[in-house]
């Protein structure tokens, strides 16, 4: 796995949220693992299975929720940085 998620899973109709740990592939496949009640139960989980240090997320708020319900896990992937241009 190539990268490893803390989705916010809300829904308003059953009164529910939780924060989901999901391993993504480069090619924005998805593996599901375990919802927690907490994000900090949810970044204590993830230290313990993969030792991921706290100081090591990087927060940000992607939509990943397609108006269908449906979840296009792939847009959480990082962007490829621009190429950098060196003047002469």
């Amino acid at each position: 796995m190539e990268w490893l998620l803390i989705m916010h899973v809300t829904d308003a109709s059953r009164a529910m949220e939780s924060f989901d740990l999901v391993f993504l592939r480069a090619g924005g496949t998805a593996f599901p693992w375990m919802g927690y009640e907490t994000l900090r139960i949810a970044m204590a989980q993830a230290h313990a299975l993969v030792g991921v240090e706290y100081v090591e997320w990087d927060p940000c708020e992607i939509e990943l929720a397609n108006a269908d319900r449906s979840i296009s896990s792939e847009r959480a992937l990082p962007s490829p940085e621009p190429a950098s241009t060196m003047n002469r």
